[in-house]
């Protein structure tokens, strides 16, 4: 492995469906309502998916890994054109989305990597350390 790092949620996603798992939760045992329950047990199966963001790179893939890992996505390094740290626009947000600027996969924060393939689609990866992941990148790409 030649890079690997684990980003976590933070309080951006325990605190919201944490408060959402704790008052759905008690309000279907307190009432005894079958819906309630089953909207708290889907809480924490998102939570479940998207607590975590782990980026592993070895020689031959790129990986990112969402949660307990039923969410990931594989490149090859061998499609990797070019990488480069950025800045995302806060209103992209956090999780998988289509942005202006291709796919985004991001758990917190506004720093990615932007990379880009021979075929001259874009993602970003969200991170916390942008120049260590664009530096092990460029070290396979190139």
């Amino acid at each position: 492995m030649i890079y690997k790092h684990t980003q976590f949620g933070g309080w951006l996603i325990f605190l919201p469906v944490g408060i959402a798992v704790l008052f759905t939760g008690i309000w279907g045992i307190i009432t005894s309502e079958i819906p309630a329950l089953i909207l708290s047990v889907l809480f924490i199966i998102i939570l479940a998916l998207f607590y975590r963001l782990t980026v592993m790179i070895d020689e031959a893939c790129l990986r990112v890994v969402y949660g307990i890992g039923l969410i990931r996505f594989k490149f090859s390094i061998k499609e990797i054109k070019s990488s480069r740290p950025v800045k995302n626009s806060w209103w992209y947000g956090w999780g998988i989305r289509y942005t202006p600027h291709g796919w985004l996969f991001n758990i917190a924060g506004l720093q990615a990597v932007e990379f880009t393939l021979k075929d001259n689609r874009t993602f970003r990866i969200g991170t916390d350390e942008p120049e260590e992941l664009c530096r092990a990148l460029n070290r396979l790409s190139a």
